[in-house]
């Protein structure tokens, strides 16, 4: 707090000099900063914005320590309460026609650190699209033996594609890429208005890195989530089954690829998926995430995957027990 004041003498008299004070031998208190911090946001494909969500604290085993509500800038900036060791966000929501949504997204291990800035809900609100045509004639020309992603639903030769594709995409801007021997080339391109988009070699200059996961084994049940971030908006996502990511094939259309050039941030998360009918009318699923932050040089340093021993098993059901025994939850 600052205070400022204004004021003077009514005469010559000279103000009274400061006294000087001792200095202190009290020792200031310790500012105790936060161990654990992230933002949460809502995302439809429109737009992101901040959400207030509630917070709650488990012990190793699920129980339930504590719960607080932030603020609506949706930060999230706390010490862990004494014990903590898996932390959830809790995110209740009604759309316009009524339909009400509950999502949960638990984080394990948090005591042990965390490296994620922000969190994302799914926005149920439906989205507008912009209606955007991409004119490839100069681009066929150009590099005819090229494949380029994400100007239609699935990436695309350029000597067999046709001059235009006509597309409605909900994203402020899209990462258009192409793949040829000579490796990726990628461009961001404003997708936030109906427009025509003519492509060609001097627009798409940006040069890519595949995301190393040579050395890398994947459970049969997980999937591979990619999502490439310029400020808050998604410009490329993919989803990759471990049966797809294993084929020989799909090196010639490898979409796991960053674009240091264009400064995005990019992230690479193995899903695994379950459900549990609570009763006949209500159902839970969950999807067991790992995220990973991936470097600039395409690494990950050390790839997380969601093993369900005994203890996580345990977690899982005591929470999906919880909500099921408390139906207040979904009001």
């Amino acid at each position: 707090m600052q205070l400022t004041g204004c004021g003077g003498n009514d005469n010559d008299t000279p103000a009274t000099p400061p006294v000087a004070e001792k200095p202190s031998t009290e020792t200031p208190p310790s500012t105790v900063e936060p161990n654990f911090s992230l933002t949460t946001f809502k995302s439809n494909a429109c737009v992101s914005e901040a959400i207030v969500a509630d917070i709650i604290y488990h012990s190793a085993d699920g129980s339930f320590i504590s719960s607080e509500k932030r603020s609506t800038s949706g930060e999230v900036a706390s010490t862990l309460p004494e014990n903590t060791q898996h932390v959830s966000l809790v995110y209740n929501a009604t759309t316009e026609n009524g339909e009400k949504h509950l999502q949960i997204q638990t984080l394990l291990n948090v005591a042990e650190g965390f490296k994620i800035d922000s969190l994302s809900f799914n926005d149920k609100e439906p989205c507008r699209c912009t209606a955007i045509t991409y004119d490839l004639t100069t681009l066929k020309a150009e590099s005819p033996d090229s494949i380029v992603f994400n100007v239609g639903t699935t990436p695309v030769l350029l000597s067999e594609a046709q001059a235009q594709f006509n597309t409605c995409t909900a994203e402020a801007q899209t990462l258009v890429f192409t793949q040829s021997e000579a490796g990726h080339k990628g461009g961001l391109f404003d997708t936030s208005k109906a427009a025509t988009i003519t492509l060609s070699d001097q627009q798409i200059t940006a040069s890519g890195t595949l995301v190393d996961l040579n050395n890398m084994q994947f459970d049969d049940q997980e999937t591979i989530n990619f999502s490439s971030y310029s400020g808050n908006n998604e410009v490329h996502s993919v989803v990759v089954n471990q049966a797809t990511y294993t084929h020989p094939s799909y090196k010639d259309k490898n979409q796991l690829v960053i674009f240091n050039d264009l400064e995005t941030v990019n992230y690479l998360s193995l899903n695994r998926p379950r459900h549990m009918q609570l009763t006949d009318v209500l159902s839970f699923t969950s999807y067991f995430t790992a995220m990973n932050r991936v470097s600039d040089k395409g690494k990950i340093s050390d790839l997380t995957h969601i093993q369900l021993d005994d203890v996580l098993t345990s977690t899982y059901e005591s929470f999906v027990n919880s909500i099921k025994e408390s139906p207040t939850w979904l009001c």
